[in-house]
């Protein structure tokens, strides 16, 4: 019955809508309410302990209008 009421649902993976029902229940059972949506019931992501930092060149460091041609 939920397989037939999702739009895609006979390609979600059973795994998938087990662990969604658990998550939407474990979220009624703390706040006695429905989710608004699936990304209420998530945390928000966690940081890694590090920066990823990513070269850049000239090219990239600055932008400027060019006089000649504005559209370049």
């Amino acid at each position: 019955m939920l397989r037939a009421a999702l739009p895609e649902g006979p390609v979600v993976a059973s795994g998938v809508l087990l662990a969604r029902t658990r998550q939407i229940a474990a979220f009624q059972a703390r706040y006695g309410r429905l989710p608004a949506g699936l990304t209420e019931c998530e945390q928000a992501p966690g940081a890694g302990g590090q920066v990823v930092l990513a070269a850049v060149d000239k090219q990239l460091a600055t932008i400027e209008r060019c006089p000649q041609g504005p559209f370049r």
